[in-house]
């Protein structure tokens, strides 16, 4: 690139703008990102005070804690060489052994477009999901310490884990025609029959003609509801807060919410947002790509027109 003697002003300016821009720039994706990350302000929290607490990874070093004055540790990516196991005791859906089963409740909701054409529904479409139980066993290190858990511990599981698809194996015989793409649905069978097509073809024409009406409300939930299964294995590796000493362990570390992080050691977004929040993250880190190249871009033809 040339720097001509004759634009001193002109090139000035340029400069200053390259520079605001790269600097624009990267702000804007660090703000992005922040919204990507996808977990609300009380995890954000929850994730500061886990960063700060020291870290232990291996049975001899909380072993050690377990020896001394109550503290309190985040354990990272341990393993339970033999835990308890748990079944599914929710719906009788699942037929295996786990050290936790995590259920989610999807509800059917349409909410009101801010916008549409006179030939489209009024509204869209969702499944809201919310926490309906978790079930888990009791838990013990490797040496066979007793963790006591509090009333307020979560397990939690990233976005991947939860929209796993479950081997049908591990599904109960007489629940199948009820499962479909890892969502139990209770209130409907799966399994369309020929002879009953024409009333379930009336069925789903009947419900997409309902929602091309406008029902005059912003927001319609229905009875419509399944429910996703996820669940913590033997051999996952967990993360999670524990205060050690005098020969106890403890989960109830923090007063309003204790987590354990299954195979992964950050608060995992929440399901329905990580989709969004991958786009967001990836957009996010473009336009921080391009602050960086601009300043770079900057401070490259500042150095020229200096030299000259």
């Amino acid at each position: 690139m040339k720097i001509k003697k004759g634009n001193k002003f002109r090139n000035t300016i340029l400069l200053i703008v390259l520079l605001l821009a790269g600097i624009g720039l990267y702000k804007a994706g660090e703000y992005i990102k922040h919204l990507g990350d996808g977990i609300t302000a009380e995890d954000r929290l929850l994730q500061e005070k886990l960063d700060n607490l020291p870290v232990l990874k291996t049975d001899d070093e909380i072993k050690a804690a377990l020896s001394g004055s109550p503290q309190d540790y985040l354990v990272k990516d341990y393993v339970f060489s033999n835990p308890q196991t748990v079944k599914d005791t929710v719906f009788n859906l699942l037929n295996g052994d786990y050290v936790c089963i995590y259920v989610t409740e999807e509800t059917f909701t349409l909410y009101r477009k801010i916008r549409n054409k006179a030939d489209e529904s009024p509204y869209r479409s969702m499944w809201v999901e919310r926490p309906f139980c978790q079930i888990s066993a009791p838990l013990k290190f490797n040496d066979g310490t007793e963790i006591s858990k509090p009333e307020n511990l979560t397990f939690m599981f990233s976005a991947l884990r939860m929209y796993k698809r479950i081997p049908e194996s591990e599904v109960n015989r007489e629940k199948r025609d009820n499962f479909f793409q890892s969502r139990y649905y209770p209130q409907r069978k799966m399994n369309f029959s020929l002879e009953n097509f024409e009333k379930e073809a009336e069925e789903f024409a009947t419900k997409q003609r309902n929602l091309m009406k406008n029902h005059g409300k912003d927001t319609i939930t229905f009875d419509d509801k399944r429910y996703n299964f996820t669940y913590m294995s033997k051999n996952d590796k967990v993360t999670f807060a524990v205060r050690l000493g005098n020969g106890k362990a403890s989960l109830g570390v923090f007063p309003n919410k204790n987590v354990i992080i299954v195979d992964g050691d950050r608060i995992p977004s929440g399901s329905q947002k990580a989709i969004s929040g991958i786009v967001h993250t990836v957009f996010a880190y473009l336009l921080m790509v391009l602050g960086i190249i601009c300043a770079v871009c900057a401070i490259w033809m500042g150095i020229l027109y200096k030299g000259k």
